[in-house]
């Protein structure tokens, strides 16, 4: 690690951040020609495996790390972009020739991590993409986050139907039902979960 001039914050040496460039798969969805030519190149000039594919594929491929997709091709051929907002495939880099509301809208509905504007400017593409990579990729912990805690409401709600269904069975407190679902648990040798599961399987 480094240092910032001012000495107070470590940051990756730029090496690492290429290498890391360098080990992302790209999937350009654009028709073929001019810019997007150049940017394909440009692309891999820079080590940067990178493919193009014009109509967008029906399912993103497995392994893609980055798709670049133009929007304004997308609006004005109505073309299909079949991309799931709620849990991506990828991170996903916008691609704008000009600024007006629809694509603005389109840019926001695809939930996209950055946009590069055109006519191509190479000089940011580098950063533009470790930069869509780095918010994905928090964005996709978040989301897994969310599942996690999702996960852990519903159990409880499990758990506490195991709980009254043991605590009427035997004429216990609810306290003293949870404490018989850790004791099944440790002597059967499996988890609360399983025990869990196993009461109201019974009890449905």
């Amino acid at each position: 690690m480094t240092m910032t001039k001012s000495g107070s914050r470590p940051t990756r040496p730029i090496r690492e951040l290429v290498q890391c460039f360098r080990n992302l798969s790209v999937q350009l969805c654009v028709p073929p020609g001019g810019e997007a030519d150049e940017l394909l190149q440009h692309l891999r000039r820079m080590g940067c495996p990178a493919s193009n594919s014009w109509p967008p594929p029906t399912d993103t491929p497995m392994g893609i790390d980055v798709v670049f997709i133009s929007i304004r091709h997308l609006i004005e051929e109505q073309t299909p972009f079949h991309w799931n907002v709620e849990d991506p495939p990828s991170a996903l880099i916008a691609i704008a020739d000009y600024e007006n509301p629809l694509m603005v809208e389109k840019i926001l509905a695809l939930r996209a991590q950055s946009t590069i504007a055109m006519p191509l400017r190479t000089f940011g593409v580098l950063m533009d993409v470790l930069l869509s990579v780095a918010n994905f990729k928090r964005d996709e912990e978040r989301r897994k986050q969310v599942m996690r805690l999702e996960e852990k409401l519903r159990f409880s709600d499990k758990i506490e139907l195991a709980k009254v269904a043991l605590a009427q069975e035997h004429g216990v407190s609810h306290d003293e039902a949870y404490a018989m679902l850790r004791q099944s648990a440790m002597e059967n040798g499996v988890t609360i979960t399983a025990v869990v599961q196993s009461i109201i399987a019974s009890q449905d």
